[in-house]
């Protein structure tokens, strides 16, 4: 096809959201003009505690770090962002979590974006039913 494009470019900044990464090399990896930005947001590394407690073993100040480096790149070039398991085990506590980071580092970058949440919480009386 004409004008069709041949590859799509996925910039992965870091293993896991508030595991840091060197700003130097997210930078380079903007330079390619990635299509997507994607990361993980948690893991199974850390035993089923935070799933059933709603806590993140990521902090905070971590998360919100990386979120600010990458969002502050990402909105104004109008590159999506992606992000699994967000909080850690990904429940909804976890995905609230996140999503309030989101939105306190859109506010203070003064930027705008579409957000869509996926919630794969299953309801516990269906699980108990089966």
């Amino acid at each position: 096809m004409m004008g069709s494009k041949n590859e799509f470019k996925i910039l992965s900044p870091t293993a896991i959201l508030g595991y840091g990464f060197p700003e130097a090399s997210f930078e380079k990896g903007i330079s390619y003009n990635p299509d997507l930005i994607a990361v993980d947001g948690g893991s199974v590394d850390p035993e089923p505690y935070y799933l059933g407690s709603g806590d993140s073993f990521t902090s905070r100040i971590a998360v919100k770090n990386d979120l600010s480096c990458i969002l502050k790149e990402a909105i104004p070039k109008k590159i999506p962002v992606v992000i699994g398991s967000c909080g850690g085990a990904g429940a909804q506590p976890h995905l609230d979590w996140c999503y309030n980071i989101v939105k306190e580092v859109l506010f203070e970058l003064n930027l705008n974006a579409k957000i869509a949440l996926i919630s794969a919480d299953i309801e516990k009386e269906y699980i108990y039913k089966k």
